[in-house]
């Protein structure tokens, strides 16, 4: 539901809506589990659509460290979250 609200350009009720999305994965799942790991990755790229580029990195970080430790480093959702990163990491460069 939040990635439509991001999608509609209502990025605040997006961000809660992932924002929640997250904690309750996080709750129910735990920290390793790959929907948490997606959530991790939406909400960093609602964050980063915001501008709001050093918390989004800290999600890309998080979700792709997590990821290369719970699923491996050759997963697709690990390679997707480095990705993810290093374009952050290259838009940030240019500031």
């Amino acid at each position: 539901m939040g990635l439509l609200f991001q999608n509609q350009g209502k990025l605040d009720v997006a961000e809660s809506l992932l924002r929640e999305a997250l904690e309750g994965r996080r709750r129910v799942v735990g920290n390793e589990h790959p929907a948490t790991l997606v959530s991790m990755n939406n909400l960093a790229g609602l964050l980063q659509e915001q501008g709001r580029l050093d918390d989004a990195e800290l999600l890309y970080r998080e979700a792709w460290k997590t990821s290369r430790l719970a699923l491996g480093g050759t997963h697709p959702d690990s390679s997707r979250f480095l990705a993810n990163l290093i374009a952050l990491l290259k838009t940030k460069r240019k500031q």
